[in-house]
């Protein structure tokens, strides 16, 4: 049985996942809230079955290119991040994308 639902939230304090994580074919659902993650390996991209994302609270200023990739991609939890404008990839920044919520951390970054 492969594992389609991963969280390490809660005082998980890594700055940056390893890069067997995104080796996780099947993921669904990645909680990795509260962490002090700052940096997501571009290799993140290669979750092709990941629906759901909350990165909340952590210390993420930009996110790679490779998440506006990610076909099944329908949710992402940014909220208490100090993401800078600048490094947020623009196919996230979308708002035409229809099957994807970005939650209200973009939505405040771009004044939507």
């Amino acid at each position: 049985r492969l594992l389609k639902h991963l969280s390490c939230s809660l005082g998980f304090n890594c700055r940056e996942l390893p890069d067997e994580l995104c080796e996780l074919s099947e993921l669904e659902e990645l909680h990795l809230d509260n962490n002090a993650i700052e940096d997501l390996p571009e290799n993140i991209g290669k979750l092709q079955n990941l629906r759901i994302l909350s990165l909340r609270g952590n210390c993420l200023t930009g996110l790679p290119a490779s998440l506006g990739e990610l076909p099944k991609l329908e949710k992402i939890y940014l909220a208490g991040n100090p993401l800078r404008r600048e490094l947020i990839p623009s196919i996230l920044c979308n708002r035409h994308r229809s099957n994807l919520v970005l939650v209200n951390a973009l939505r405040r970054i771009f004044k939507w």
